[in-house]
C-alpha cells in the first residue's frame, strides 16, 4: 500500500468505525472544491500512486536468520579468561594457570609476564600476543599459552512492543546485535509494524529507527549494555466502501496481502443494482497535498486485471449512482409501491 496509509491514520480515533466512514462519506462530498484533483484510469495510473501490500513484519524467519550467524569468537572487555602459561624444558619455573577478566582497556594483567592487550582478538590470537610479551620481555624463552574462556560479558537489553516474550534479556556482548534481541524475545508478533525503535542511554537518550523490511542488515545494528528496543505495533490500515453497494463499511487490509476492487465490492454485500458500473477511488498520499481520483468500472474489472485495481490503505471507494442507476432505482421504487397499494386492506 502507499506506505503510511495516512487517511487510515487520520480517522484512528474514539469516533470508531462508524465515525471514519462518516468521515469518509465527508470526503466524497467536500472532493468536487478541491481545484486541485487529478482524475487518472486504473490503466494510466503513475507508479508513485500505486498500491503496495502493506508490509508484514513476520514474513521472515529470525531464527533462521539467527541460525545463519556463527557466534563472534573475539574477545570482549568484561569476559574472564583462564589463562595457561607452560614454560619450555629448559628454564627452571613451574607452569602457570590463572582465571583473569579483561579490562575496560581491553588489557588483562598476566603474573610475570605484565598487561597484555587481547580485546578484538580471538583466543588463539591472544595466546599468540601473551606469548610473543612474555618473550620480548625476557621472561620466558619458549612458553607454550594455552587460553580458555570462562566466561562471557553479557549486556542487559530490554525488548517490549509486538514481541512474543518481551522484557529484560542477556546478550553476550560480542554477539549484542537487534537480530539476537528480538530472537531472544521470541521473535515478532501479528500485529508488529515494520518499524523497530531503538533507544541508547549512554548516547543521551537519542533513539534510532529500523526498517525490518531488511532483516539481513539487524545483524550490523550493534546494542549496547542498557539499550531499549521497541518493536512498534501495527496501526490498523483500511479502505472504505460505499455507494450502491449493499453494506456500505469500512474493510481492514491484512499486512503481506492485497485487496482488489472486486474484492472490497463483495465484502460490502455487493451493488445494489447489477447495472451500477462506475466507480470512483479517492485515493491521498501522506507524501502528497491533494488526493487523486480513480475513475475504475465495475465492467472493466471484470474484464482484466488491470482494470481490477489493488487498493490502497486509505482509499475510500464510491460505487456511483448515474443516470441509469437513478431511473432503474425509481422504476423498482415504483413498482413496490405499485404491488403494495394494490393489496386491499380489510
Amino acid at each position: 500500500m502507499a506506505e503510511g496509509g495516512s487517511l487510515g491514520r487520520w480517522m484512528v480515533g474514539p469516533a470508531g468505525r462508524a465515525g471514519r466512514l462518516v468521515f469518509a462519506l465527508g470526503i466524497l462530498v467536500v472532493l468536487p472544491a478541491c481545484h486541485q484533483v487529478t482524475t487518472y484510469r486504473p490503466e494510466s495510473l503513475p507508479p508513485q500512486w500505486s498500491a503496495l501490500a502493506l508490509p508484514s513484519a513476520t514474513e521472515f524467519d529470525l531464527t533462521q536468520l539467527a541460525a545463519q550467524t556463527a557466534p563472534d569468537p573475539r574477545i570482549v572487555p568484561g569476559d574472564v579468561l583462564r589463562v595457561f602459561v607452560e614454560v619450555g624444558p629448559g628454564l627452571d619455573r613451574e607452569n602457570q594457570e590463572v582465571a583473569l577478566r579483561v579490562r575496560d582497556d581491553g588489557t588483562i594483567v598476566v603474573p610475570l609476564i605484565g598487561p597484555v592487550s587481547v580485546a578484538g582478538m580471538t583466543l588463539g590470537e591472544a595466546e599468540g600476543a601473551i606469548g610473543d610479551a612474555a618473550v620480548s620481555r625476557g621472561i620466558y624463552r619458549s612458553p607454550q599459552v594455552t587460553i580458555l574462556r570462562e566466561a562471557r560479558r553479557q549486556f542487559r537489553v530490554t525488548v517490549i512492543g509486538a514481541v512474543a516474550d518481551p522484557g529484560l534479556k542477556e546478550i553476550p556482548a560480542g554477539e549484542c546485535h537487534l537480530l539476537a534481541a528480538l530472537v531472544q524475545a521470541g521473535g515478532l508478533t501479528e500485529d508488529a509494524a515494520p518499524w523497530v525503535k531503538i533507544q541508547r542511554p549512554r548516547s543521551g537518550g537519542i533513539g534510532e529507527r529500523v526498517d525490518l523490511r531488511h532483516p539481513e542488515r539487524l545483524r550490523d545494528v550493534r546494542l549496547g549494555d542498557g539499550d531499549t528496543v521497541l518493536v512498534e505495533r501495527r496501526s490498523p490500515a483500511s479502505v472504505y466502501v460505499m455507494g450502491l453497494v449493499r453494506r456500505p463499511q469500512e474493510i481492514e487490509l491484512a499486512p503481506g496481502k492485497s485487496l482488489r476492487l472486486l474484492d472490497a465490492i463483495a465484502a460490502a454485500g455487493g451493488r445494489r443494482l447489477q447495472v451500477a458500473d462506475k466507480v470512483r477511488i479517492v485515493r491521498y498520499r501522506p507524501d502528497q497535498r491533494e488526493p487523486i481520483v480513480i475513475e475504475a468500472s465495475v465492467r472493466e474489472a471484470k474484464r482484466s486485471r488491470q482494470g481490477n485495481i489493488v487498493l490502497a490503505a486509505g482509499d475510500v471507494v464510491s460505487v456511483e449512482e448515474t443516470p441509469l442507476t437513478f431511473t432503474v432505482e425509481t422504476l423498482q421504487s415504483f413498482v413496490r409501491f405499485g404491488f403494495s397499494s394494490a393489496i386491499p386492506f380489510f
